[in-house]
C-alpha cells in the first residue's frame, strides 16, 4: 500500500506540473484529479488505520525471531516448531503431511485462524497479490503516460484522420476514373458517336481533322491515281488539292510541330508538320510561310498564305496527310467535324483507332 500511494502521490505532482500546458478537456482533469484524490485518500485511511495493529505486529514477530514463545489462544506458537512467511502474520508448522497440505495460523488483533491449505493454494495467493500490484501498477503509468502525452497523441489521431479522409476520397476518384475507363473501353467503332462531347473534341485537337483553312473549301483534285496537269501522265496524286486565292490564311488542322519550312522540288514553298501519335500533314504551292521549324503550332495556328509556287497550273493548296510514313486520304480528315463525327471511322481503316480511343480514356 505505501507503493500505491507513493506512485499516487508522485502522478499527482507531475500532473500539477502538467496541467496548465496540457489540452486536456476541463471535465477530464477534473476527473483525474477526483481519481488520484480518493486513491490517495483510501491509501492515506488504510495506512492510518493499521498504525497501531502494524506496531503490535512488528513487536510480535520480533520477539518471534528472538526466539520467544507467542501465546495466543492457550496455543503455543515458538521457531521451533512454526516458519515464520515473511511480510504477512502467517505462520506454518514446520511439518507436512502426505497430502502436502499446510495447516497455517494467522494471528490477527490477539485471535488465531487456522487453515489447512495446500502449497498450491498458498502459491496461487501469492500469484494472485503480485498480479494485483502489477495491474494497478500499470494502470497508474498508463494514466500518466497517456495523460503527458495527450498532446501527441491527440496530433496523431487528427492526422490519421485526414490520412484516412485522403485514402477515401483518392479510392472515391479513383472509383470514378475506372467507371469512366470502362465506359470508354465499351465505345467500339460501330457506337463511337456515344463517346462524350469533351472526348471528340479531344480526338480532333490532336488529329487533323477539318479543312486547313478557316472555312470549307472545294476540292479540285483528288486522292490517288489522276492525269497529271503539266505531264498529262497517269501519276499517283498523294494528296488533295483544295482550290483557293493567292493570300488565303492556312491553318494547322492540329497541335504539333514544324518540322520542315522551305522550298521543295514541284510543291514550291512547303510546310510540313508533325502532329501526335504518328500523324503528319504538307502543304504545298504557298506564297508566304509564317512559321519556322521547331516551332508549336496549335489547332488553328495561322501557318502560311495560300500561293502557286512550284509546278502548278493556278494557286491553290496541295495537302496531304501522312500516317506511320504512309499517305492516306485527306478528303476523309478535312470532313471530319462534330456533326460528322463517324466519318473518319468509316471511311479510313489504315488507322488504328480502337488504340485512340484507349488513350482518350486515360485523359
Amino acid at each position: 500500500m505505501q507503493f500505491i500511494l507513493f506512485l499516487a502521490v508522485a502522478f499527482l505532482i507531475v500532473f500539477g506540473l502538467y496541467a496548465k500546458k496540457s489540452t486536456l478537456p476541463k471535465k477530464a482533469k477534473i476527473a483525474l484529479l477526483v481519481t488520484l484524490v480518493l486513491i490517495i485518500g483510501f491509501a492515506w485511511w488504510y495506512e492510518s488505520y493499521n498504525a497501531k495493529e502494524s506496531e503490535q505486529n512488528r513487536a510480535m514477530i520480533s520477539a518471534f525471531k528472538q526466539g520467544k514463545t507467542l501465546y495466543c489462544e492457550g496455543r503455543e506458537i515458538s521457531s521451533a516448531t512454526f516458519v515464520f512467511v515473511s511480510g504477512t502474520l502467517s505462520f506454518i508448522p514446520n511439518d507436512k503431511n502426505k497430502n502436502d497440505k499446510y495447516r497455517v495460523i494467522i494471528i490477527n488483533r490477539e485471535k488465531i485462524k487456522e487453515y489447512i491449505v495446500s502449497r498450491a493454494q498458498i502459491l496461487m495467493f501469492e500469484r494472485i497479490t503480485i498480479l494485483f500490484v502489477l495491474i494497478i501498477t500499470t494502470l497508474i503509468v498508463t494514466m500518466l503516460f497517456f495523460t503527458v502525452k495527450y498532446k501527441e497523441y491527440k496530433s496523431f489521431f487528427k492526422n490519421n484522420s485526414d490520412i484516412l479522409a485522403l485514402r477515401e476520397r483518392i479510392a472515391k476518384e479513383d472509383k470514378e476514373k475506372e467507371n469512366e475507363l470502362k465506359n470508354i473501353q465499351s465505345i467500339t467503332l460501330d457506337n463511337i458517336n456515344n463517346l462524350p462531347r469533351e472526348k471528340k473534341n479531344l480526338l480532333m485537337e490532336i488529329i487533323p481533322s477539318s479543312y486547313p483553312f478557316k472555312e470549307a473549301h472545294d476540292i479540285t483534285s483528288g486522292f490517288g491515281m489522276r492525269q497529271h496537269p503539266i505531264d498529262n501522265q497517269e501519276k499517283e496524286h498523294k494528296g488533295i488539292d483544295l482550290r483557293a486565292n493567292i493570300g488565303d490564311e492556312v491553318i494547322s488542322p492540329a497541335i504539333g510541330t514544324v518540322i520542315f519550312a522551305g522550298q521543295q522540288s514541284g510543291y514550291g514553298n512547303v510546310v510540313i508538320i508533325e502532329h501526335m501519335f504518328g500523324f503528319q500533314t504538307l502543304y504545298g504551292h504557298l506564297n508566304e510561310i509564317d512559321v519556322s521549324v521547331g516551332e508549336k503550332v496549335g489547332k488553328g495556328k495561322v501557318i502560311a498564305k495560300a500561293g502557286n509556287t512550284g509546278r502548278s497550273t493556278g494557286p491553290h493548296l496541295h495537302y496531304e496527310v501522312k500516317y506511320e510514313g504512309v499517305q492516306i486520304n485527306p478528303e476523309n480528315f478535312v470532313k471530319w467535324n462534330e456533326k460528322n463525327f463517324d466519318i473518319i471511322f468509316k471511311n479510313e481503316r489504315s488507322v488504328k483507332w480502337e488504340y485512340f480511343l484507349t488513350i482518350v480514356g486515360k485523359n
